[in-house]
């Protein structure tokens, strides 16, 4: 790869239109008054150096330089980037080849991933994040065997191995396939080999520390912010590393109230725009739900 661009898709004269221009286009080895062929292929567009192209580069004057520039003005050539907003350009040497973006592949396929596991009674596959004891776990896991739907927790993660020792016992969202995976997720997000191996999964339960984010917690260290905390304040970029390569097509986070107003809220909310999810935030109580406190999350 030469090259990596992200372009946005225009409109002209009411057909959709990707404007290549300069280094993109420079950077193929595509220079003013050359020939070149354009090709669908699946998803993709394909502009390729030829001799014998039917297309030729445009030259365009910029100050004192001449620069090359394509126009794809047409709906029969971007047909495949229908309703998207942008799309990937990825340049060598000859070639240039136009995307969708990853984000919008990756929608695409932990969707059509979901749906073809509803509609073939395959069981939905869960992953989880700071397990615990593995109480959301296996609520999550109780609630869809009561609608009728199956579930199998593929893996969990947890810092103390205590606990998920004693999660593999007694909780009955496990099973013999279930992959424990003992260590701090900041540990599990930036070990390319221990990442590798975290499968992708349905649903994705996570309970980031709130350490930082409790009041009490910001009372007895003194923060003065809650991802000032030493131990999890950033633990919202590992959680994110791990959700990426999971690819979950549902995720359920719990935090305190709290957590809501902080900087990695507002990070997650953002990052999981931009990765195709549509959020939705409520407080629950626990006295709601049958539990002996009234605790808010």
């Amino acid at each position: 790869m030469d090259g990596y661009f992200i372009k946005t898709i225009g409109a002209n004269r009411g057909k959709p239109r990707v404007w290549l221009q300069g280094l993109e286009l420079e950077r193929a080895g595509f220079a003013p008054g050359q020939s070149y062929e354009v090709e669908v292929k699946g998803k993709s567009v394909v502009l390729t150096l030829s001799k014998d192209g039917t297309r030729t580069v445009t030259p365009k004057q910029v100050r004192s330089r001449t620069t090359p520039v394509i126009d794809l003005n047409s709906n029969q050539l971007l047909a495949a980037f229908d309703g998207m907003a942008a799309i990937r350009m990825v340049v060598k040497d000859g070639q240039i080849y136009l995307l969708p973006l990853a984000s919008e592949l990756k929608k695409q396929e932990r969707l059509h991933r979901l749906r073809s596991r509803l509609e073939n009674g395959e069981p939905l596959r869960i992953g989880s994040i700071s397990h615990g004891g593995g109480i959301m776990s296996h609520a999550i896991h109780a609630g869809l065997q009561r609608a009728g739907l199956r579930a199998k927790l593929e893996f969990a993660n947890e810092i103390r191995p205590e606990l998920l020792e004693h999660a593999s016992e007694f909780n009955d969202a496990w099973s013999d396939d279930t992959v424990p995976l003992a260590a701090p997720m900041q540990e599990l997000a930036f070990d390319d080999r221990g990442l590798a191996h975290v499968p992708k999964v349905e649903i994705l339960e996570a309970g980031i520390p709130c350490s930082g984010a409790s009041r009490a917690g910001t009372a007895k260290r003194g923060l003065k912010h809650p991802e000032a905390h030493p131990e999890v304040g950033h633990l919202v970029v590992a959680a994110l590393v791990i959700l990426n390569k999971a690819a979950p097509a549902i995720v359920t986070i719990e935090n305190v109230p709290t957590y809501a107003n902080t900087a990695s809220a507002s990070i997650l909310r953002s990052q999981l725009r931009d990765l195709g999810y549509t959020t939705h935030e409520r407080i629950l109580n626990g006295k709601e739900w049958g539990a002996i406190e009234g605790r808010a999350r």
